[in-house]
């Protein structure tokens, strides 16, 4: 089986040291306009929503999350039809967005009652080589035979979300639980000086953010506290976020819930939240590492096979990265001005495979006993968790990322979590302790062999344990 690794990509490096965790900025390199033909657009005919479930599918908590930006590029390096992830949070009426010009974040509002999203016109970030601001433009195009002819400057656009998605040309439903706009609608990022030139740091259009769901066939954790049963406190030996300050904390209490309906599915609420540690300590005096613990936060686990573990990807943590990364607001400023205020969301790398890739826990075990690498297990009632992954609003990555050191390393992302003793009451079907496992034999190459013979060199996997053996 050749081995995948694009489920554990590499996230940006940080410091070890606290002082030095703060990003200043990347120095964005400007891009020269290439090309005027407008592509493919398609306009949309949005479905027309029913006022029960607009009102319930409009509120900020379950529209909020990560998407899948779609968008036309017009420079050569982004000629073309794009995908980039990005990060809706929602406050209220006021929303913020990661991942759509390197880690600056865009601000807007958002109106509950018609399920709109306004992005205006705003100031991002500087350049980094002489504090030119780079701001974000927004532009409506102005086409006449297939070609651009001109941008005409708007205060702002307004994204609508469409819980029953929208029609094509071809009749065909798409974009459901999706944000459309009129496709010539257009971010241009760039300094005001060049406005209406060919020189610039992107333009962008035929914009749609969508669904989870519909690109990875897995949608965004929403809580719903009806869906859940209290079990007590797990004990989390935190590995996600250990890498902040090189350090980690000691194992400490996080509530624990059980699911009604699939008592596997095992979550932990509010791991960051204000009785952690990440809330009471931080890179400097005042400064905690979860700058908002108060914001409800998830860690979601199957252990309904306890050889292999799961992560629900696409679960907020609640862990808020404003103080860990951000931008000064010009180029002799000291203090960080632009704070990215982003979340970052919990995962595994076998969880990424799982729930994105299509793998099948039979396939991610037997690639880490070919391997040799570690698998998450359950053992005498703890979770241990050796590939912990984070996904985040970074230059929009959605992919489950480990954390590098200064030195572009990759810094281990282990966890344990101690599960009460309530999330085995009434549980069929999970074991909890290697011994009382079937044996299972494999051959060198990985293949599973029901019958082996006398004398052959097999690969015993009982429970969590695996062996070489002559049979």
């Amino acid at each position: 089986m050749k081995k995948v690794y694009s489920s554990i990509a590499l996230a940006a490096a940080i410091c070890g040291s606290a002082s030095a965790a703060v990003v200043e900025t990347a120095n964005v390199q400007a891009s020269q306009l290439v090309s005027n033909e407008i592509q493919a657009v398609t306009t949309l005919t949005p479905i027309e929503k029913t006022d029960d479930m607009y009102k319930e599918a409009a509120s900020a908590k379950d529209v909020q999350g990560v998407y899948m930006w779609n968008w036309y590029g017009r420079t050569q390096d982004t000629s073309g039809l794009q995908s980039t992830g990005i990060s809706i949070f929602i406050d209220g009426t006021d929303v913020t967005i990661m991942g759509f010009f390197d880690m600056a974040p865009i601000t807007g509002t958002f109106n509950p009652s018609t399920g709109v999203i306004r992005i205006p016109t705003q100031p991002i970030l500087y350049t980094g080589d002489g504090g030119q601001q780079i701001q974000l433009f927004t532009q409506e195009l102005i086409v006449a035979d297939g070609k651009i002819t001109g941008e005409k400057n708007l205060p702002y656009i307004e994204f609508e979300y469409l819980p029953e998605g929208a029609k094509n040309q071809a009749g065909q439903t798409v974009l459901v639980g999706g944000w459309y706009t009129n496709p010539l609608n257009q971010f241009n990022f760039n300094i005001e000086s060049n406005l209406g030139g060919k020189r610039g740091y992107g333009w962008s259009y035929g914009l749609e953010f969508h669904n989870t769901l519909e690109v990875y066939n897995i949608s965004n954790f929403v809580y719903n506290e009806d869906e859940w049963t209290d079990c007590g406190n797990a004990t989390l030996e935190d590995g996600w976020f250990k890498a902040l300050d090189g350090q980690g904390f000691p194992a400490y209490n996080v509530n624990c819930k059980k699911n009604k309906e699939n008592n596997s599915e095992i979550l932990l609420m509010n791991p960051y939240g204000v009785d952690s540690p990440y809330a009471k300590n931080g890179p400097k005096a005042g400064i905690n590492w979860n700058s908002a613990p108060s914001t409800p936060g998830f860690i979601v686990l199957d252990i309904a096979n306890p050889d292999c573990v799961f992560v629900r990807p696409f679960t907020n943590s609640g862990f808020n990265i404003k103080h860990v990364y951000g931008f000064r607001e010009n180029e002799t400023s000291t203090t960080v001005s632009y704070p990215t205020d982003g979340y970052f969301y919990c995962t595994s790398a076998e969880g990424y495979k799982y729930y994105v890739e299509g793998w099948t826990a039979e396939d991610i075990i037997d690639e880490a006993e070919i391997y040799g690498d570690p698998l998450p297990s359950l053992q005498n009632k703890v979770v241990t968790l050796p590939n912990c992954r984070v996904m985040g609003p970074e230059e929009g990555y959605l992919f489950a990322a480990q954390w590098l050191s200064s030195d572009s390393r990759p810094i281990p992302m282990e966890s344990k979590i101690t599960l009460p003793d309530a999330v085995f009451a009434g549980v069929d079907g999970i074991i909890n302790d290697a011994d009382a496992a079937v044996k299972r034999y494999f051959n060198l190459q990985g293949v599973e062999i029901a019958n082996p013979e006398a004398g052959q060199v097999v690969i015993v996997k009982e429970g969590n344990k695996a062996t070489k053996a002559i049979f």
